[in-house]
């Protein structure tokens, strides 16, 4: 979207023999607007299923199924989400873990609820650990924080969730034992995170299993995360 308006803005300020109506400026959004939303569905996995008129866009189209497919199974939007977020930290765990945070508003249809699952400092830390830097670290053990996710989906499942807790679990569970195929954002950023970790043997050695990083297609299996 700041693309699209900045492109619009730049083609007033170099049409300086043509005065831009604002006609022609919405005209122009418009155009590129579509155009950016076309680039990203290139990316994205959208799917909408016409039962239960619910839909679930994720960067994981895999992701996106298993979101409609506890809609079907007659769970609400956030058991969706709940589930579609568990299969995220087996699909894509350069960019999602049972290590990270939460953040939710949810509107129930007559209120907004907000959820604060921010990882909270370890209780035997001292601050004084940090004294002198300018910025928190961000590699290593100082910069881990006691994560709140897992609490998070908890507390949503049983505030506002319709299926079993468990249930949820599931499709991230199947895909994690079974195996799932790397798609190609994900290879990208999984190639990028070496070059990261490469001093964190421990990071290297969940992230590389096989010693070597995933390729595009490749079949990833997380047989302990499934345990």
């Amino acid at each position: 979207i700041p693309t699209a308006l900045a492109h619009c803005v730049g083609n007033i300020r170099l049409s300086a023999l043509h005065r831009m109506t604002e006609a022609d400026f919405n005209d122009c959004l418009s155009a590129n607007l579509i155009s950016a939303f076309h680039t990203l569905a290139a990316f994205v996995g959208a799917l909408r299923d016409a039962r239960t008129q619910g839909a679930a866009v994720l960067v994981s189209s895999v992701a996106a199924q298993i979101g409609i497919s506890i809609l079907q199974r007659g769970g609400n939007a956030v058991d969706a989400a709940l589930a579609t977020a568990i299969a995220l930290t087996v699909l894509e765990p350069v960019s999602a873990g049972l290590g990270g945070d939460a953040f939710a508003i949810i509107w129930d249809g007559s209120r907004v609820h907000g959820l604060n699952a921010s990882g909270r400092s370890p209780l035997a830390l001292n601050p004084e650990k940090f004294s002198g830097l300018d910025q928190m670290p961000e590699l290593g053990w100082d910069s881990v924080t006691t994560p709140g996710v897992v609490s998070a989906w908890a507390a949503m499942s049983e505030k506002f969730g319709r299926l079993p807790f468990k249930t949820l679990f599931e499709p991230a569970i199947r895909y994690a034992r079974d195996g799932y195929h790397l798609t190609p954002l994900v290879a990208r950023q999984w190639r990028s995170l070496h070059s990261t970790y490469k001093d964190y043997p421990d990071a290297l050695a969940y992230y590389y299993p096989r010693g070597r990083i995933p390729e595009l297609g490749d079949v990833l299996t997380s047989p302990e995360l499934a345990d």
